[in-house]
């Protein structure tokens, strides 16, 4: 389901940033961005600054995965419940 957002937004920003752009053509290279399989159609270059910086964060989240990008920027630390020992050490 995350995926299928992230793909969706995706789509619908480079749209947004380049509205000339054919909706397969997009979509096709959002969903090869998002799935890192490294196909084109040959938009790319000329995509926008934009589209071009949606499509490389489309990238990096298909590769390290929606889940994990999540989950590093919602889930607190936790307080410790253990605590390392310390020592004093004498150098004589």
């Amino acid at each position: 389901m995350l995926s299928f957002l992230v793909i969706g937004l995706g789509v619908f920003l480079v749209l947004l940033f380049d509205p000339q752009m054919p909706l397969v053509s997009v979509a096709f290279e959002i969903f090869s961005a998002f799935s890192t399989v490294g196909l084109s159609l040959g938009i790319t270059g000329d995509l926008s600054t934009g589209s071009k910086i949606v499509v490389t964060l489309i990238m990096f989240l298909g590769r390290v995965g929606t889940l994990t990008v999540l989950v590093a920027f919602v889930r607190k630390a936790r307080t410790l419940r253990y605590k390392y020992p310390e020592e004093g050490v004498f150098i004589t």
